[in-house]
């Protein structure tokens, strides 16, 4: 969610220079953080749910940490690796 909320400052903070073209790049580049990186980090985040409340309905209140370190090792090394490029 805040994610959103900074392209929307960024927007309206650009959109007060007057010039369509900043406003257009400022646009690209927030869609372009929200497709390459928000979305493929949120939706490795929210498949923990499913390891995690598996795990925890087994009883198995060890794996649901082994699950919650495994993922967060994951989108830690995924998130260096989406924003190198950026």
């Amino acid at each position: 969610m805040a994610g959103l909320i900074i392209g929307v400052i960024n927007t309206s903070f650009v959109g007060h220079l007057g010039d369509e073209n900043q406003v257009a790049g400022v646009g690209m580049a927030s869609m372009l953080i929200n497709i390459l990186c928000l979305s493929v980090l949120m939706g490795m985040s929210l498949a923990l749910n499913t390891f995690v409340s598996q795990a925890f309905g087994l009883k198995e209140y060890q794996l649901c940490g082994v699950h919650h370190n495994r993922a967060r090792i994951l989108v830690s090394a995924m998130f260096l690796m989406l924003i190198i490029p950026l």
